[in-house]
């Protein structure tokens, strides 16, 4: 498990530089000195192969924690920085739920994160409000009822 553990810390790392590059170039414009075929921002993640929301998520996460060190599970600081960058998270906040974020077992942080969204929590949820569904035996497709 650790280098599965280590392998995804260096993802995180790797991602975090790429978000740092790519907002130094977006903020810098530097990005149309990449080739003369490149005139607007689109054209650069094109060229680089990368999604616009790919690369908002990438800077996103560098505006919230620029100081960021040890970047331990880069999904869940996605999710940080979108609720960060919805004002759901205030800064002053913005530390613990960090903490929150790489100590919680999974099934703990998404209800903390239901609970940030102001949704309900798998916890408190009494699911009142559910859709039924059935699977047809010849394909395996699930269908709402």
């Amino acid at each position: 498990m650790d280098k599965i553990e280590q392998g995804f810390k260096l993802i995180g790392t790797i991602e975090f530089e790429i978000g740092k590059i790519l907002l130094e170039k977006y903020k810098k414009g530097t990005y149309k000195l990449s080739g003369s075929h490149i005139n607007t921002w689109q054209d650069f993640l094109k060229e680089l192969g990368i999604t616009y929301t790919k690369a908002q998520q990438l800077m996103d996460v560098v505006e919230t924690f620029p100081n960021l060190q040890n970047c331990v599970n880069y999904d869940r600081l996605k999710s940080i920085a979108k609720l960060y960058k919805l004002g759901l998270i205030k800064p002053e906040d913005l530390d613990e739920v960090y903490q929150m974020a790489v100590t919680l077992p999974i099934k703990d942080w998404r209800d903390e994160y239901n609970m940030l969204e102001g949704k309900s929590t798998y916890l408190t949820c009494e699911h009142k409000n559910v859709e039924e569904y059935v699977r047809c035996k010849d394909c395996g497709r699930w269908i709402k009822v």
